[in-house]
């Protein structure tokens, strides 16, 4: 040992050598420096005397994707690249840069949150999970079951409360189930299945959360940014409410799931189920999860509050505004015959109501009493309670600095109509595109959008990838200008949809940190399902979606707001 820190205190001694400080840096800092040469090279385009607005709106755009891309620095701190780099170099004034961090779409973002952290924050998702994990006798816990079971629970959850914490808790029980299995030989590899599980939790819990608005950050940031006028005084009908895209992303988000679950069948009898489990081994993961489930003890006044709230807020989001039939409870804000397309109580506001009334409330209502008891002795301790809601849980569980990515995103796609820059577009590759047959076109569209959300986090692949395709879908030929609703779904969900890489703030971090899957396993394991999953959009782009928002092929265009102008009709296919 002695001999040892000798030899440490020598080393540390020796002088660093002509290359060896060149070395070290590129050693922990190459992130940085390739970042820098890069952003060096792309601000070339700045000396170029001919489109100096549009060359200089581009080498914005090409740094903050090579940050993004590179990950030098924090996401959100390199979504602040065009905040600050398009007022100094002329693209566009700061009001119009910093206008774009905060919108109707944004708040939902906060608002929405907080509101899917109700059943975490009271327990529900939990007891919940116990109660899918826990369900069946001995026969019930065979590996294939027991997949059936975790997709089931990370998918239903994850589409009501928060998925990362969703993700982690059913994790948690998996991994405490199945670790001390894993010396157990001459049966199925337990260490094998874990892994497959775990990563089958994680698909199924990114596919849950896709099905209503607020439950995936990439389509809250879709909505924003398709939401974003081009127009100064217009807007676009509110396509994207609950109802219309639940009844387009329910179905289509089930038949991902289904056909990932039989994926995921497959890799667990092929790598993991090659031979059958004792009647001891079942017992055992039978105790661990019963287990779990008794230490939540019984049920408690605020897990059945928070699951009635739940309901309540579900139902007002669904009946707030659908256009589709004409009817709504915030139709008393309706523009009426000026925009008949258009309402003035978007789900932002919905949100904000049952937030603030959540914190009001406390947990277990025992207010209540005073107007029920009949002797001074029942009335209830008058003591301080925390409330349905409690701010300190979702002020924790919440980041903050992602509402910069969404603002990022929006300033690049303001600042290319400022600068005209989308005028160029047909011209460069985007008549290539659009000229195409729809199928051909949005499938382009989808797959350049899941290889990018598989390389960089979905929302940056999206706040980069965003505004050059709705700006190539308003200047495009034939259908495109009148469905840019559905380039922004094909977007949206594919850079939502990369599975195999363990990014921050998607249910694949979790494969890695808490299942502590190798990251080589996990990109084999998920590849499939970003293509089943990418296969199952691009047809549901083509076939269902069309049919669903525009079945007499109209096309969508803003509508002016009262003292506004609308923008023209698409052109006829």
């Amino acid at each position: 040992m002695y001999r040892f820190m000798r030899s440490r205190r020598k080393e540390e001694r020796a002088p660093v050598g002509r290359g060896g400080g060149l070395l070290n840096a590129l050693k922990n800092s190459w992130r940085g420096l390739l970042s820098f040469v890069l952003c060096i090279i792309c601000l070339g385009a700045l000396c170029q005397p001919v489109m100096e607005g549009k060359n200089t709106l581009i080498a914005i755009w090409l740094c903050m994707f090579v940050l993004m891309l590179i990950r030098p620095v924090a996401v959100g701190a390199s979504a602040l690249v065009p905040i600050f780099a398009c007022p100094m170099l002329g693209v566009l004034p700061s009001d119009d840069c910093c206008g774009s961090l905060i919108n109707e779409n944004i708040m939902m973002f906060f608002l929405g949150g907080w509101l899917l952290l109700l059943l975490n924050n009271c327990g529900m998702d939990k007891r919940i999970a116990c109660l899918i994990l826990c369900s069946g006798d001995k026969k019930a816990y065979t590996p294939l079951k027991l997949l059936l079971k975790c997709c089931m629970a990370a998918f239903c959850i994850s589409a009501i409360a928060e998925r990362d914490l969703t993700t982690q808790a059913i994790m948690k029980y998996v991994i405490e189930a199945l670790e001390p299995l894993k010396a157990v030989k001459n049966e199925a590899n337990f260490l094998e299945l874990k892994n497959i599980l775990c990563n089958a939790i994680a698909v199924s819990s990114l596919l849950g959360s896709m099905c209503f608005v607020h439950g995936s950050l990439t389509t809250l940031q879709l909505r924003s940014m398709y939401a974003e006028p081009t127009v100064k005084d217009t807007e676009f009908p509110d396509v994207f409410n609950f109802l219309n895209y639940s009844a387009y992303a329910f179905p289509t988000v089930i038949v991902m799931l289904i056909l990932n679950t039989i994926y995921e069948a497959v890799l667990v009898k092929v790598l993991a189920a090659k031979k059958t489990m004792s009647a001891l081994s079942t017992e055992k993961l039978q105790q661990s999860f019963a287990k779990n489930k008794k230490d939540l003890g019984p049920w408690t006044k605020h897990e059945m509050v928070s699951t009635f709230f739940l309901v309540v807020i579900m139902a007002c989001f669904f009946t707030r505004w659908s256009p589709w039939l004409n009817m709504g409870w915030a139709t008393f804000r309706q523009y009426g015959g000026e925009a008949p397309d258009l309402c003035a109580v978007k789900d932002a506001t919905t949100a904000a109501i049952f937030v603030v009334l959540l914190h009001f409330l406390p947990k277990s209502l025992n207010f209540l009493k005073i107007w029920t008891v009949k002797r001074h002795g029942d009335l209830p301790p008058m003591k301080v309670e925390s409330g349905i809601l409690f701010w300190k849980f979702v002020d924790k569980n919440t980041d903050y600095s992602l509402f910069l990515v969404f603002g990022a995103g929006s300033t690049i796609y303001k600042g290319i109509f400022k600068t005209h820059l989308e005028e160029g577009l047909p011209n460069s590759g985007g008549n290539d595109i659009t000229g195409m047959a729809w199928y051909g076109g949005i499938f382009i569209v989808v797959l350049v959008s899941v290889v990018l959300g598989s390389v960089m986090t979905g929302m940056a692949a999206q706040a980069c990838l965003m505004p050059l395709m709705l700006a190539m879908a308003m200047t495009g030929q034939g259908k495109w200008p009148g469905r840019r609703n559905l380039v922004a779904l094909g977007v949206g969900l594919g850079t939502g949809l990369g599975f195999c890489l363990p990014f921050e703030h998607t249910p694949s971090a979790f494969v890695s940190k808490t299942a502590k899957v190798q990251l080589k396993k996990q990109i084999m394991y998920s590849i499939a399902s970003s293509i089943i999953c990418m296969i199952v959009l691009w047809l549901s782009l083509c076939f269902y979606a069309p049919v669903l928002w525009d079945p007499e092929d109209k096309g969508i265009v803003t509508q002016a707001l009262p003292g506004g102008e609308t923008t023209p009709a698409p052109a006829a296919p």
